[in-house]
């Protein structure tokens, strides 16, 4: 009888004591806090954990302290191995020194009779400690960047659990557990989890997965969220997750400028209900005015998804700031913004739909970070984007 994906995954987990966790280059908010409560619960089965991911941590999971611990590469502890042939010359002494400014290591070695000579003596490199490799979020080994690109044996060498959601998913872990109707890793990491030992689930490992499915659904509120969801959701609190502080921590922590900066950005926002796609622009006269900055704009294309209804695509445009800014009562009027171009125009997209971002990743010949697509043109103004890039837009939209 063949055996699910959950009973494999506990079975490699059962051989193993020393694992290495790992998700995509540029994370989102529910990759990293499947990532830490997947450890969180290795460890409290009695595993040695080191969890990985290249770029930086969304700082609004600041709360979770655990996050500290996620490195920013593998650590290569490789073994170099110098083996001795004595089959045929028994050893009567070993002894080892270090030359005086320390740089290089003597070996001593006193035969019971006849004599050592180089051709007995062998050298070879151990791989990195790892029994096995949990790899979460990612469709492929490429998405992890310098991770994988840097340690690319450690990935032949050792059994590889692959955890996503993606229908895009290359399927390339020796146990894959891939889960296209889930809302969030960390619903599917919940179920794993139930199947593996629910007992083990505590208030951090609990926080850790309701934040994961609060922070993927956008609260609730995208249509990735299922009864299933909720179900979890529910189960999770009681289990002790803080929900409130969750809440507050992901969606209640916005300066005043941001939503500033915000409320232009939805003042304009325009919609092709045909195309389910809306768009918004902001120019360098908004962020003077707001007293924002480029960073603020994080997590707006998912505040428009979440308010305009019947939204696949979201577009947002902005003047790239550059120089000095002029002063408020200095400021263009919109006219004269739209027609300007001073360090070119940066675009963010996020989609629901993945196969939309696959085909313009090709187009614009990027990768989303965090969900969202980040691009650059040079020499353009924001009228000329606009009819630019969404023309391209309207392009891949069925």
């Amino acid at each position: 009888m063949e055996l699910s994906s959950q009973q494999q995954i506990l079975e490699v987990v059962e051989k193993s004591k020393k694992v290495l966790l790992l998700t995509r280059q540029h994370p989102t908010e529910d990759a990293v806090c499947s990532l830490v409560a997947l450890g969180l619960y290795l460890e409290k089965s009695g595993k040695e954990v080191d969890m990985v991911t290249q770029g930086p941590i969304p700082p609004v999971l600041g709360f979770i302290p655990e996050t500290k611990r996620v490195k920013n590469d593998v650590q290569q502890n490789k073994s170099f191995v110098v083996s001795l042939d004595t089959s045929n010359t028994k050893v009567a002494q070993f002894s080892y020194d270090f030359d005086k400014d320390g740089k290089k290591l003597n070996i001593f070695i006193t035969p019971e009779g006849g004599s050592f000579t180089p051709d007995h003596l062998s050298t070879k490199v151990l791989g990195f400690g790892y029994d096995s490799v949990f790899i979460i979020h990612s469709v492929d080994f490429e998405s992890l960047g310098p991770a994988y690109t840097n340690n690319a044996d450690l990935f032949y060498e050792t059994p590889v659990i692959n955890i996503d959601r993606s229908s895009s998913n290359e399927q390339f872990g020796e146990v894959n557990l891939v889960d296209t109707t889930a809302s969030s890793i960390a619903e599917i990491l919940y179920e794993l989890f139930t199947t593996l030992g629910e007992k083990v689930i505590d208030e951090r490992i609990a926080t850790c997965l309701l934040t994961g499915i609060i922070a993927s659904t956008r609260s609730f509120q995208n249509n990735s969220a299922t009864p299933k969801s909720f179900n979890i959701a529910a189960k999770l609190i009681a289990t002790g997750a803080d929900q409130q502080q969750v809440i507050n921590s992901l969606y209640k922590n916005r300066s005043l400028s941001m939503l500033k900066l915000w409320g232009r950005a939805l003042a304009r926002v325009k919609h092709d209900p045909d195309k389910k796609l809306a768009w918004s622009m902001l120019g360098q006269k908004d962020f003077v005015s707001s007293g924002a900055q480029v960073k603020d704009l994080e997590g707006i294309t998912d505040e428009i998804m979440t308010s305009v209804p019947n939204t696949n695509i979201v577009v947002v445009l902005y003047e790239a700031i550059q120089g000095t800014a002029r002063a408020p009562e200095q400021a263009m009027t919109e006219s004269e913004e739209l027609d300007v171009n001073t360090g070119g125009v940066e675009i963010l997209i996020k989609s629901n739909e993945e196969n939309y971002i696959n085909q313009l990743a090709e187009i614009f010949d990027t990768a989303s970070r965090n969900g969202v697509m980040r691009i650059k043109i040079n020499g353009i103004s924001l009228a000329e984007a606009e009819k630019d890039v969404l023309e391209k837009v309207r392009g891949i939209i069925k």
